[in-house]
């Protein structure tokens, strides 16, 4: 945590308890210095108020919302909203109720769970005590006064009264300062009395009543005549106060959202110094398991709270009986119980004395996503499953992104390389050859042809199966502040903060956003507007061919063959494939009165029978190759129904991409013509700038996402707008052989001089962006690629989150010496 040297610097090491009576003599000493060698670190006492102020400076002030009181808090699937006292709410994933005994988070959550008959009797009871308690923390004091200041070791200097039912504590820390108690231990009556007057709440005057009962308690040292009231007079007003020493270990520690850490579900008597410690232990233990959540839904964030208190009670219930043992090693003198306890402790056999040692230092928890401390101790540190298990899906994590996305081999040997557009006419003469080669030398990459099946289940099998829902409709979907809600045709609902439409052009998400939009009156006309499109097509991918029949797919080079008709509306395409396969398709353009008719057949969906009859239409169209004779029936009749589909060649950009919780992708966003190929194209490059936005988001509010959005569309809406217009052009330029326009267009490239056409390629291979939160990929192309602000941007703030945490790192590794929290620490 970076603050190693500071602790140690406003810290005193302490190894000992002694025991005084109240003539101040020493009745006996508790060493604990087998503890250094045992975890590698000292004990040390540090006052609670110091230790706040440097784990506090260590949080950004912003984050810090300081005179807060909790009224009520509402917890479902869309996430956790809280209201407090001065009128502001906050909401957010996860509710962490890190607020003490009388926690207002624990009440909240157990009146909800009391009503829906889900409490535990256990948790309905109040919170039992025995004893009650003042403490104080002093201004600095004088050495020559008190000269047990002086010392470099501290201790616990512990005083039991004969015949009063009191005990009390002064502790020596650092800058001549002294954390001071007084323990009274309650009968029935006086438990009766002082339960009206609980309180955890530090605060002035309120232990003004116990401190003159206390007052005149001798305390050993100096010449001879310290009382507890010198100290009380040297005590600022805001730093004593009045407690219950309340003790319960709940059942519930987690519901919902909503999870219990520290004192909200475990108050320990302050004796066994346990309260602190156990604190520090849950919130290392909650860290790890959220760290490596794999989602934000109920179901994983309840199956990490459960992992937590599944760990975390056992030794809860542990630390509760020592604390409890403790309890009456420090009661009061004339108490049977208590004198038995210290008897014990008093004459206890060394080997003994070890074991309960070990027990105490073996609990020595690491946050997984921090860098390793190293054990320096002679004990091994317990194998904790917070840390184990986290560590594991981290180690996955890393090893994952070390590959990038690790599909780059295979993908490689599943495709083609593919360099050259070649343009023949119907009696499968070759008119000219477009030739892209120069692209490889400009990138550093070569451009290859998989087909979109094959590249789906490359991409697919890197992701887990249960993060994969098949068979989904939507329905409709709802957002706002605390999230966004999608139901789909089977019943089915899910919930998150985040909504990507990448459904496609005729997209269910985006034709629920602009309905509500259209309804509020903020949708603009362009995008109330249908899909235009001039163009049918019919495609598919072949099962395994006979290269004999089709000498082309033994060659290494695979490359677009388009072929044209003279007198039908019509051009196709051949694409060889790995593995023997083709791809193949069909495209039928459109005048006003054929795209009447075929607007009632709009689909984007693959399915099976869907393009028979289109099939039978250009089933005779010529393909060059083989024997002069191949036509696509050759193709077509070695293709598989489900592997066939008829498609609209839809094309639109359209303006809005985002709202609220929800953004488009690909052709949810920009319906492009295929014949520029830049459809998947675009989809990638989109899913990389959105994801580099949404890897440093600050928050899950709305505001910050829709900064994320808006971000992301300013860096791809012109770049979707030069792509549509691009593939106009190529439209053009695989058209029918006898349209004026394509004839045009066709001219112009089958002429260009080398100098424009090199002007063409740097412009495409400019655009090669990264993944800012992955491995940088080395660039060996000769153009330098584009400057992209979704990269240029993220990475600045995952470089600072980085420099942030290697500054922390850094100061740590420098210790030699001291642990941090220990059984000592004290209010």
């Amino acid at each position: 945590m970076g603050i190693m040297d500071e602790y140690i610097a406003k810290s005193k090491p302490c190894s000992t308890i002694r025991l005084f009576n109240e003539k101040r003599k020493m009745d006996f000493c508790l060493d604990f210095s087998l503890h250094n060698e045992m975890s590698g670190f000292e004990g040390r006492l540090i006052p609670r108020k110091v230790l706040y102020e440097i784990i506090l400076a260590q949080v950004p002030a912003r984050r810090i919302h300081g005179g807060k009181r909790m009224l009520w808090m509402t917890q479902g699937g869309n996430g956790v909203l809280v209201e407090f006292s001065d009128g502001s709410v906050a909401e957010g994933d996860i509710l962490v109720g890190a607020d003490g005994t009388y926690s207002a988070v624990r009440k909240c959550l157990y009146d909800r769970l009391k009503k829906d008959n889900k409490l535990p009797p256990s948790d309905t009871k109040d919170l039992p005590f025995s004893c009650v308690c003042v403490a104080g923390y002093t201004e600095p004091l004088d050495p020559e006064k008190f000269p047990f200041l002086k010392d470099e070791q501290s201790s616990i200097t512990n005083t039991r009264s004969f015949d009063k039912p009191y005990s009390w504590n002064v502790l020596a820390v650092k800058d001549n300062r002294m954390c001071w108690n007084s323990t009274l231990y309650l009968d029935e009556k006086s438990s009766k009395f002082h339960n009206n007057f609980r309180s955890t709440d530090w605060g002035e005057g309120g232990a003004d009543s116990m401190c003159k009962d206390v007052r005149d308690f001798p305390i050993p040292g100096g010449d001879g005549t310290l009382t507890l009231g010198d100290l009380i007079d040297r005590t600022p007003k805001d730093q004593m106060v009045k407690i219950m020493l309340e003790e319960k270990v709940f059942d519930t520690w987690y519901h919902c959202r909503t999870v219990l850490i520290g004192d909200s579900c475990h108050k320990l008597h302050p004796a066994g110094g346990q309260g602190a410690t156990l604190a520090f232990h849950d919130a290392v233990a909650l860290a790890n398991w959220i760290n490596t959540l794999p989602s934000i839904l109920v179901s994983d964030v309840e199956k990490a709270f459960k992992s937590y208190q599944d760990e975390r009670h056992a030794v809860a219930l542990q630390a509760a009986a020592h604390s409890k043992q403790m309890c009456k090693f420090y009661g009061k003198a004339n108490d049977r119980s208590a004198a038995l306890t210290r008897f014990v402790f008093k004459n206890m056999p060394f080997w003994l004395w070890t074991r309960m040692m070990v027990k105490m230092i073996v609990c020595r928890p690491q946050a997984s996503f921090l860098p390793e401390v190293p054990n320096t101790g002679t004990i091994v540190p317990a194998d904790l499953e917070s840390y184990r298990e986290t560590l594991k899906i981290i180690k996955a994590r890393e090893a994952q992104e070390e590959e990038e996305l690790g599909i780059f081999d295979e993908y490689v040997s599943k495709s083609k390389y593919c360099s050259t557009i070649r343009l023949f006419n119907e009696k499968r003469e070759q008119d000219f050859v477009l030739d892209f080669s120069i692209n490889d030398e400009y990138t550093g990459f070569e451009g290859r042809i998989i087909p979109r099946k094959v590249l789906y289940e490359i991409m697919l099998s890197k992701v887990p199966e249960e993060h994969i829902h098949r068979g989904k409709r939507m329905l409709w979907m709802t957002q706002g502040e605390n999230g966004v809600h999608v139901k789909f045709s089977d019943g089915t609902e899910f919930e998150g903060d985040i909504l990507v439409g990448a459904d496609g052009a005729y997209s269910a998400v985006r034709q629920c956003l602009y309905d509500r939009l259209k309804k509020d009156n903020k949708l603009p006309v362009s995008d109330g507007k249908e899909l235009p499109f001039s163009c049918v097509n019919v495609s598919g991918y072949t099962e395994p061919l006979d290269p004999e029949k089709f000498p082309i797919l033994k060659e290494r080079e695979s490359g677009v063959i388009n072929n044209r008709s003279d007198d039908k509306p019509y051009s196709w395409n051949l694409f060889p494939a790995q593995d023997n396969k083709m791809c193949w398709s069909s495209t039928l353009y459109l005048d006003e009165e054929s795209s009447k008719f075929h607007t009632s057949f709009r689909t984007t969906d693959w399915g099976e029978g869907g393009a028979d009859a289109m099939c039978n239409e250009v089933r005779d169209f010529p393909i060059p190759g083989g024997d002069g004779t191949l036509t696509l029936g050759d193709l077509i009749d070695h293709t598989p129904k489900d592997q066939m589909a008829k498609v609209m060649l839809e094309e639109k950009v359209f303006d809005t991409w985002y709202y609220c919780r929800t953004v488009l992708v690909g052709d949810a966003c920009h319906k492009l013509h295929p014949a520029g190929g830049q459809g998947a194209n675009m989809a990638l490059l989109d899913a990389v700038a959105l994801a580099n936005w949404i890897n440093v988001l600050p928050t899950t509010q709305v505001k910050d996402l829709e900064k994320a959005f808006k971000s992301f569309k300013d860096e791809r809406y012109a770049a979707a707008q030069a792509a549509s217009n691009h593939s106009k052009n190529m439209r053009k330029f695989y058209a029918k052989a006898n349209d004026r326009g394509a004839a045009i267009t066709r001219f112009i490239y089958k002429n260009m001089p080398f100098w424009l056409w090199k002007i063409i390629m740097v412009k495409i291979a400019a655009n090669r962006p990264q993944v800012s939160f992955l491995p940088h990929v080395k660039d060996t192309g000769t153009v330098p690629p584009m400057e992209l602000e979704s990269y240029r941007e993220t990475l600045k703030i995952i470089k600072a989150n980085q420099a942030e945490k290697a500054e922390k790192a850094a100061r740590k590794a420098d210790e030699n010496t001291g642990e941090g929290i220990d059984a000592a620490t004290t209010v």
